[in-house]
């Protein structure tokens, strides 16, 4: 069950900015974020705590879900007000996502029941004026998937009296500290919960508990102890095996890394016990979940933080609400739809302080609340440099056939994690202006543009017609050295596949005005196959058409190729060949894997 929209009736103060939007609407990650003071930590805490009469909740997804095998009932359900003492309008108001508090709402959902009983019950006789549309919905039982249906609405209505959740504090850590207690967990309570009753509180301090209640438990739990050090150690530790060992007559926890000496886990870094805190709680944890997390960014690199959040995305069935004071968690919300950022704010009413809560997602503006100005975001930590947009799109799909090429290993793993604009990013310098760049951070000389002074450093490839350009490859390997690639032929297209080149010219010179292709054979386009590409001094354009027949430059009748013997239209041909590329089977050339392979080690060796 996974909640759409949650509210607390103890939050005192709080309201939405949106007049029409009362509710806190949730996905899979929620980010609540705002400068100190401004309410987070206590809008956190307050629906952690909250008791279930008490606790307000929308879950329209999960009510269809759980009707799915209903069939025609809904739509009875649909249109009526009420059936024997089942609200309707009630019913209906959940299906369509509005917010109940959750004593209501599992009574809704076993008023159906009960009514779907009664009409499974055939010496039950209705009685009243909707006698009409309790005889419909018996009429629409579903046979034998009713059991299943009534099951499903069994489980929903139980998830909803006991939502699990667990709250992980700032104070937090596995170095035990006096007499064995947990005195995180005990200062916790004391500050920030009046009557803890039955909270689940993580502070890490029981990881030593947890691991020995799985690892001595049923051969599912501990299978799930090993998948969590294997992804444990995939997304944290470069894909070294990890073992975590909760030992013998002492209270903590040891991790053993690859073939290293075991070592007691407070050894490891900060960070990762951070990280090792939070993932454990959550995948060991096997019933479906809301999770309220102070500020995980704690002692974290932003590389660490943003593996820890995909971690939680992509490993684990859970809800997390998380206070933070990160912009690093920011860009998630552009690229991943289960992400959403909710900015909190103080501001003074005639009522005194009150506390606003605004979706964000993709507001700016929340950077100034997080402390960013332009002067603190750092650049992608390396650069491509290609000559125009196509180069661009093409080296997105090559590099992508490149990581699904290599065998699975660390290497592999290292590389899918690289990140476009982050890790790495592009940049286009268009043909002739790259003579006005120059790659020596100790030239002060010239009066060429100095790349370092702009962008992060740069691997430039450059097209094999600049060596006819002057000195300019020359000068440019000297700067760059094993950070320039120059390619074979005159430009990337000759690197494609020759089956690609072939389909991609196929597909167009089907869409050509009749009078253009008037008289070619397009079978004669298969001579594509036959001529080294890579290495050649013609464009592409040029080859294409020599094998139509056609001259392949200049003024004279011409079908693929500009008048410089290159493809004419590029990026049309492009976005043909890219479609192509994905459609078909293919595999990378010599060259295509060389270049490849120094544009990764580039990325590494500024990660």
């Amino acid at each position: 069950m996974q909640v759409q929209k949650i509210w607390s009736n103890d939050l005192v103060g709080y309201s939405n900015i949106s007049p029409n939007e009362k509710w806190i609407k949730l996905r899979k990650l929620n980010l609540l974020v705002g400068p100190n003071n401004s309410g987070k930590s206590r809008l956190l805490r307050t629906l952690f705590s909250t008791k279930p009469e008490k606790l307000i909740i929308s879950i329209d997804s999960a009510v269809k879900n759980a009707c799915r095998d209903l069939g025609k009932i809904i739509n009875v359900i649909n249109d009526c007000e009420r059936i024997l003492d089942f609200d309707c309008n009630e019913f209906n108001a959940i299906y369509k996502g509005e917010c109940k508090d959750v004593d209501a709402m599992a009574g809704i959902l076993q008023e159906l029941i009960k009514t779907i009983n009664y009409a499974n019950n055939q010496n039950f006789r209705a009685q009243g004026n909707t006698v009409n549309e309790f005889n419909l919905i018996r009429r629409h039982l579903p046979g034998e998937n009713l059991d299943e249906a009534l099951s499903h609405l069994e489980d929903l209505s139980a998830q909803v009296l006991n939502i699990k959740k667990h709250y992980i504090p700032i104070l937090r850590g596995m170095r035990p500290l006096g007499d064995g207690k947990d005195l995180f967990l005990e200062r916790t309570l004391r500050d920030y919960f009046s009557t803890p009753g039955q909270l689940n509180v993580i502070t890490g301090f029981d990881l030593y508990n947890l691991l020995a209640r799985f690892l001595l438990g049923q051969p599912d739990e501990r299978e799930r102890v090993r998948s969590y050090e294997k992804i444990l150690g995939n997304e944290f530790f470069g894909g070294a095996e990890i073992t975590l060992i909760p030992q013998y007559g002492q209270d903590t926890v040891a991790v053993k890394i690859g073939d290293d000496a075991q070592f007691s886990i407070y050894d490891l870094g900060d960070g990762l016990q951070q990280v090792i805190i939070i993932t454990s709680a959550a995948f060991l944890e096997q019933e479906k979940s809301i999770f309220f997390i102070e500020e995980p960014e704690a002692c974290l690199h932003p590389g660490l933080l943003r593996k820890l959040a995909l971690f939680l995305l992509n490993h684990t069935n859970h809800q997390y609400i998380a206070t933070t004071h990160s912009n690093h968690l920011l860009d998630l919300a552009e690229s991943h739809s289960e992400v959403l950022i909710h900015r909190v704010s103080k501001k003074n009413s005639q009522d005194g302080n009150g506390f606003f809560i605004q979706e964000c997602t993709k507001d700016r503006e929340i950077l100034a609340d997080l402390g960013v100005r332009a002067s603190s975001v750092y650049l992608a930590n390396s650069t491509i440099w290609v000559e125009g947009i196509t180069d661009r799109l093409y080296l997105k799909v090559i590099m992508k056939k490149y990581l699904d090429s290599l065998e699975q290993g660390p290497k592999k793993i290292l590389f899918e994690g690289y990140l476009e604009n982050y890790h790495y990013a592009f940049v286009e310098y268009q043909g002739g202006t790259l003579g006005h760049w120059g790659f020596d951070d100790d030239d002060d000389t010239t009066e060429r543009l100095n790349a370092s002074r702009l962008c992060a450093d740069a691997f430039l490839i450059a097209d094999g017609d600049i060596v006819d350009k002057s000195e300019r490859a020359q000068t440019l390997a000297a700067e760059l050295q094993d950070r320039f690639h120059l390619l074979p032929g005159k430009e990337i297209e000759n690197l494609l596949p020759p089956i690609v080149v072939l389909e991609s010219a196929k597909k167009i010179f089907g869409r050509k005005l009749s009078k253009t292709k008037e008289g070619l054979d397009s079978d004669k386009l298969a001579n594509i196959l036959t001529i080294d590409l890579a290495n050649s001094s013609h464009g592409i354009g040029y080859h294409l058409d020599k094998a139509l027949g056609l001259k392949g430059k200049g003024k004279d009748r011409r079908v693929f190729a500009d008048e410089s013997g290159t493809i004419n239209d590029k990026v049309k041909f492009c976005q043909q060949a890219v479609q192509v590329m994905n459609d078909i089977e293919w595999n990378l050339s010599h060259n295509l894997n060389e270049l490849c392979k120094k544009i990764y080690s580039h990325i590494e060796s500024r990660n």
